[in-house]
């Protein structure tokens, strides 16, 4: 079996499997009781198959996917790319606006991402707050202290608001930006994507791997979640897709997707007559 091809992470410079896994289901909240053991193998498995990229963050599973994922970091932790989240702890509903309300506030939470993954650096670290509120500012200088610490070795933005990615990205220091992009959701595609490439900004894409049926036709050998998944990385802004799975068998068939014969133009033509280009719809952040 041949290497995951790999992409280059915006300014981190990291190279990071075009395929990545999502850890969001593995936390066991709203996505339903999960069984720890299935999602320690499903990690193992991720690993055998040459995935690099894993991604989290704090809420999920009210910090029990990133222990999760600490644990199996234990004695190799220089095999994962990590990817986590800060922002949405104790938010503030009434204000709108994060309980980090201060650098050293941010710098303690993120102290505590590193404590639940176990580990003395974080790859990637990313506001999950996904539009401009008071506390922007705190997290970017919260950020740019812990970079020069080396406690994170870069950060980013989960949002699709074009305007508040600009913002977050106002010095130029902003790595990656994570966003829902998918057959159904083509919307990054006017202002987001170009700007990024523009930007040298990372794009992690997440979302569901949506069934949709007129697409079926197309898949021709593949299941639709592949097809989902090579539809994605057909776009050159792209650097990693991170489908999430819970068991080891799920993450097997979607990094299939990864060894499979790329979508041709053809294909990616029938795809653009049933979801027209920068067409589709908004979704919340991850």
């Amino acid at each position: 079996m041949t290497a995951l091809k790999t992409r280059v992470l915006g300014k981190s410079g990291s190279a990071v499997t075009e395929i990545g896994m999502g850890l969001w289901a593995a936390g066991g909240d709203e996505w339903g009781p999960t069984d720890d053991r299935a999602v320690l193998e499903a990690i193992d498995s991720a690993l055998d198959i040459g995935i690099t990229f894993f991604d989290t963050a704090d809420v999920y599973g009210s910090g029990h996917s990133e222990e999760l994922l600490g644990q199996a970091m234990r004695v190799r932790r220089e095999r994962f790319i990590v990817a986590t989240k800060i922002g949405w702890q104790n938010f503030d509903s009434a204000r709108r606006q994060s309980a980090y309300d201060s650098v050293e506030k941010l710098i303690a939470g993120v102290e505590s991402n590193l404590r639940r993954l176990q580990t003395d650096y974080i790859d990637v670290m990313q506001s999950h707050i996904n539009y401009r509120e008071p506390t922007m500012e705190i997290f970017i200088e919260g950020f740019q202290r812990l970079q020069e610490q080396g406690k994170i070795r870069a950060y980013g933005v989960s949002t699709s608001d074009f305007d508040y990615l600009k913002q977050f990205n106002h010095d130029g220091r902003c790595s990656t930006l994570q966003i829902d992009y998918s057959l159904l959701n083509r919307t990054p595609e006017e202002e987001i994507f170009p700007y990024c490439q523009e930007h040298n900004i990372g794009v992690i894409v997440r979302g569901d791997l949506e069934k949709v049926k007129r697409l079926r036709a197309l898949a021709d050998g593949r299941t639709l979640a592949q097809l989902a998944v090579q539809f994605v990385l057909a776009n050159p802004a792209v650097s990693t897709v991170i489908p999430g799975a819970k068991s080891a068998r799920q993450i097997q068939e979607t990094a299939q997707a990864g060894w499979l014969p790329p979508l041709t133009a053809d294909e990616l033509a029938q795809i653009a007559s049933i979801t027209p280009p920068k067409s589709g719809r908004k979704i919340w952040p991850a």
